[in-house]
């Protein structure tokens, strides 16, 4: 085979051509090229033009037409045969290097005239993908069969094995395919050698497999091998009780190994032969991801450096409002924009807050993809206050977050305020509440209605998609730190109104201090957005059930038909549907991450919900409310009644309250709006990518980072490919892990064995938000799944409640969350419903059972 030609060659047949250079048999043979497979098919134009057609027709979502495609191909390539020139060249290279057939008959079975016949495709083995074994190889080929053989193995190049794994590789379908040629060595022994220890990775040691008679057996499994472990200085380590190779030759093949390794660069795999004590070196090639990351790697290539190993991580707020792990596109792209936007704005409200850090999160942080507060940055700044005043942390976790110690540490670490600090802090808030929030909204209404022009271009090109992600988060960051900003506003007016009833700047929050609070916030008369779910679902159950939709839109199978159907009808139930859609349909199921679902793309929550409703004839409901008046409300606080000049401020104070409260959820809801929106075109590029064969679906995407995804434009790197697979299984054990309230360093997954035995003399304690006296059985729900199966009357425990659980809400009689703050969703919902609930009550879930329980509220 001349030099020009190794450039033409597949991996494996460019070892063999080198192993030319070193002192060792390797069988003789020639190499039949990929130049004249291409020109094979230069040949066939028919076969050719088939090729094309159905490579250019099968996707990654189309694997059940690989069967098929194989079975055309198949028939095509043997219909043909190989071109005078090729046929000639074959006829002069067997004459020369082989010589004349030794006997007349033309299927002589001598082994002096037997050949391998082996097939290798372009990229077929390398140090990260390998395909090794998939087309086929021919043993014991008489010479008269050689041309229908490398028909054959070209023909294997387009079996349903190869094609499903260039598939799921994002590699090309048509790759080109070398055959060798070479004389057929039936040794005594046969096996492979790897330089690198496959299983372990130790590359000190040299792992020889061997059986008697053809390797082949060894390949396929059909023989257990004998096993020789050789060190790198040629000692033997190890080997198997029966294994007959003499230690001469497995140092002769250790050393070989080395030679290869330094030879090609890398770990080697090598498959040899032994006939007559000398060593035939039949293919070489490199170790195939022998450097792949383990689980534990994947479950942490996330996780964000703590600033100290004494910072205290909270899952309070986190783990409502972004309750699983963050697939890792929503750690590239929506952590960064929380994380600058918190900062940004403790900044704003913070004389001595550190300067900004740029490459480092401070705030939110990852750990194992779950996202967490760094409460130590956040609040430990003001360690001083926070010794007077506890009330900032019953806002965010609805009970206290720090013990006297943190506070010491807080002072050692950030030492003590400027004296200015607290007027300054007091006058940006200020500023907050008379100035900027009086325009935020409108600011908002100018980023999302930029974003729905946005929506309204469409592109087929992966360039200009990844243009319009990119325009998206910025956008959406613009609509995010907006929402931060009136999330300050509304936690310094609970604060303010906190104060006041208590009656003093400084001390602890009490029951009944706390109870006036929940009191005081469940007569807001501007009625956030989001707890108009629950109601409006009550609204249009009652109105199928007044005109007489219910028995057809109960016989609907699909949900997204079922409310399609609503929608469509020319009475009030039509109007209730639409308006629910238009005001909610961007809300659902795990809403602020990129791996949510909306109600508008998937109903099947909304429609279930109106079935249950309608079967247990729970849609009364009142939409008058009596309007109860500002003083009426302030006289039924028990910790204080104010007079004068006093009464007019903490009116003043409680309606910036509620408004803080109203302009919070209409805000967040236009984060959920930003946030869907980015999540449709990142799906939409994820369409792009699997019309290209770069992605098995559109979903996966969701399992590559944003640097993955523009290494993948510009190169089919299967290692990314590889990544997202094993990510997508990590992911559904991350899914179930869960963790305590506060952790300090690293957090640390619970251990749910240790409540197996609980008994029943523990006690829990937790934060009222809403107070109430009611009794049912407990329903245990860590999951919305769980959740569906809740009874009308039933008290519902669960570990947090965001917008995907409003429609359960009005079938309960009472609520219980692990985690929430005093201005969560819950309590938020629970307040406008009048439904009693108690927040913050660690492991609830772990310690009730369903139905186990009969309990009060």
């Amino acid at each position: 085979m001349p030099t020009k030609a190794l450039c033409q060659t597949s991996d494996q047949k460019k070892e063999r051509y080198i192993h030319f250079q070193f002192d060792f048999i390797v069988p003789n043979g020639f190499v039949v090229t990929v130049g004249a497979f291409e020109k094979h098919l230069r040949s066939n134009p028919d076969l050719s033009k088939l090729i094309y057609n159905l490579t250019h027709e099968l996707k990654p979502s189309t694997k059940s037409s690989v069967e098929a495609f194989e079975k055309q191909l198949t028939e095509a390539f043997l219909q043909t045969s190989l071109s005078t020139d090729l046929d000639q060249a074959l006829s002069a290279n067997l004459q020369r290097i082989f010589g004349s057939r030794s006997k007349s008959n033309s299927h002589n079975n001598d082994d002096d005239d037997l050949f391998a016949v082996r097939s290798s495709a372009v990229g077929e083995d390398g140090t990260e993908l390998s395909s090794a074994g998939q087309l086929e190889t021919y043993l014991n080929v008489p010479r008269v069969e050689i041309r229908r053989k490398i028909i054959e193995c070209w023909a294997s190049n387009y079996r349903r094995e190869i094609l499903n794994y260039r598939l799921s590789n994002a590699q090309p379908l048509n790759a080109s395919v070398a055959v060798v040629i070479q004389k057929m060595i039936n040794g005594s022994d046969s096996g492979v050698m790897f330089t690198n220890d496959p299983v372990k990775g130790d590359p000190s040691k040299i792992v020889i497999n061997v059986v008697e008679g053809l390797g082949e057996a060894l390949v396929s499994g059909q023989k257990t091998p004998e096993q020789i472990i050789v060190g790198r200085d040629i000692k033997v380590f190890s080997k198997s009780e029966n294994c007959k190779l003499d230690e001469k030759i497995s140092a002769e093949l250790a050393h070989l190994g080395l030679l290869f390794e330094d030879a090609f660069g890398g770990p080697q795999d090598v498959e040899f032969a032994i006939k007559n004590d000398y060593i035939y070196i039949l293919q070489t090639r490199s170790i195939t991801n022998l450097d792949l990351e383990t689980d534990w790697e994947f479950e942490h290539e996330f996780d964000t450096p703590s600033m100290c190993e004494k910072d205290l991580h909270s899952t309070a707020n986190v783990g409502e409002v972004l309750p699983r792990p963050l697939s890792p596109l929503g750690d590239s792209l929506l952590l960064d924009p929380y994380d600058r936007g918190l900062f940004e704005m403790l900044g704003r409200s913070n004389y001595s807050r550190f300067p900004f850090y740029r490459r480092v999160r401070t705030t939110f942080l990852t750990f194992r993809q779950r996202t967490f507060l760094n409460i130590s940055e956040i609040y430990l700044p003001n360690w001083s206050s926070i010794e007077k005043d506890r009330t900032s942390e019953y806002s965010v976790a609805g009970q206290k977050m720090f013990k006297s110690e943190h506070l010491i540490l807080g002072k050692l670490r950030f030492g003590k305020e400027h004296e200015r600090s607290q007027a300054y802090s007091m006058y940006k808030m200020l500023k907050i509440m008379f100035w900027d929030s009086k325009f935020v909204v409108k600011e908002v209404e100018k980023s999302i209605e930029k974003i729905k022009k946005l929506e309204e271009k469409e592109t087929d090109d992966i360039d200009d998609q990844l243009q319009h992600v990119e325009q998206f988060l910025l956008l959406f960051f613009d609509v995010l730190i907006s929402h931060e900003l009136i999330s300050m506003f509304s936690s310094f007016t609970y604060v303010l109104v906190a104060m006041f009833i208590r009656g003093s700047a400084e001390g602890d929050l009490s029951p009944e201090v706390l109870s006036d609070i929940a009191t005081l916030y469940s007569k807001n008369p501007l009625k956030p957005i989001s707890a108009d779910v629950p109601k409006a679902l009550k609204r249009l159950a009652k109105s199928i059930v007044e005109n007489k939709h219910f028995e057809e839109f109960e016989k609907i199978e699909s949900c997204k038909n079922a409310f399609e159907f609503l929608i469509k009808q020319n009475d009030s139930t039509g109007k209730e549907a639409s308006r629910f859609m238009e005001l909610h349909g961007h809300r659902g199921i795990n809403e602020l991450l990129l791996n949510g679902v909306s109600w508008k793309t998937d109903p099947a929550q909304i429609v279930n919900n109106l079935k249950s409703i309608i079967q247990h004839k729970d849609f009364d409901y009142q939409e008058v409310e009596e309007e109860i008046g500002k003083d009426e409300v302030i006289d039924q606080l028990k910790c204080i009644r104010p007079e004068g000049f006093k009464r007019k401020i903490f009116k003043f104070l409680t309606d910036e309250a509620y408004r803080g409260v109203f302009l919070r959820e209409q805000l967040k809801s236009e984060v959920v709006y930003a946030t869907g929106a980015l999540r449709n075109q990142c799906l939409r590029l994820g369409e792009l990518f699997e019309n290209e064969g770069l992605l098995f679906e559109p979903k996966t995407i969701l399992f590559a980072t944003w640097e993955e995804i523009n290494e993948l434009t510009q190169i089919r790197n299967s290692r990314i490919l590889h990544r997202i697979r094993r990510r997508e299984k990590i992911f559904e054990k991350q899914v179930e892990q869960e963790y305590p309230l506060i952790s300090e360093g690293s957090p640390i997954p619970k251990n749910l064995d240790k409540f197996k035995d609980i008994q029943s003399d523990i006690e829990l304690f937790g934060t009222p938000v809403c107070e109430g006296i009611v009794s049912g059985i407990a329903r245990v729900a860590k999951t919305l799944d769980d959740a569906s199966k809740t009874q009308p009357g039933e008290i519902l425990i669960t570990k947090y409640t965001d917008i995907g659980w409003s429609p359960i809400f009005p079938i309960i009689r009472g609520l219980v969350t692990e985690i929430g703050g005093l201005l969560s969703h819950g309590s938020v919902v629970a307040r406008e419903y009048g439904l009693p609930c108690i927040i913050a009550v660690e492991n609830a879930t772990d310690i009730f059972h369903t139905g186990s329980f009969f309990i009060k509220l």
